[in-house]
């Protein structure tokens, strides 16, 4: 008797054919989910998809996001999942990316939410990229955000 899910093939037309949420990204198999997250235009089913493979800890996870940030596709919900799975899965590639040039602010909180500051403070590799990162929200009005007390505690950290 399978103890998860039973996760088969499905036709991609069948799965976009469903309002996103009515899709039950769990039960899709991974060939499936990394075809879904390769729509860019159907964003909601690409952050979904993105989002389970990272649930899973598939490797494609981390190559997907990776790609959805250098080649910038897909809308800003599609980019700050992608970042998020990197901040997951390797913060360092998450700041190397922000470092690169000027970023939309958003993507800045959403680093900021999906870090673990204790365990960033562990990382001695990642303290430098860190500063940088911390200097550059300095240039933006904080209030604008929608966790303002995270971006602040981010910068005084560092």
């Amino acid at each position: 008797m399978p103890t998860g899910p039973i996760r088969r093939r499905t036709n991609l037309n069948e799965i976009l054919s469903l309002p996103y949420d009515q899709v039950i990204f769990e039960a899709l198999a991974a060939e499936d989910l990394i075809r879904l997250v390769g729509q860019y235009q159907a964003s909601h089913y690409a952050c979904c998809a993105l989002s389970e493979l990272s649930l899973r800890q598939h490797p494609a996870a981390l190559e997907l996001a990776g790609d959805i940030l250098q080649q910038s596709v897909g809308d800003c919900s599609l980019k700050e999942q992608a970042l998020a799975v990197l901040c997951e899965r390797d913060p360092a590639q998450a700041f190397h990316y922000l470092l690169q040039k000027d970023r939309e602010p958003g993507l800045f909180e959403t680093l900021v939410d999906s870090l673990d500051l204790e365990s960033l403070r562990e990382r001695p590799e990642l303290w430098s990229p860190a500063l940088q990162l911390a200097g550059r929200m300095r240039q933006f009005d904080i209030q604008h955000f929608s966790l303002p007390q995270k971006i602040e505690d981010f910068i005084s950290q560092f």
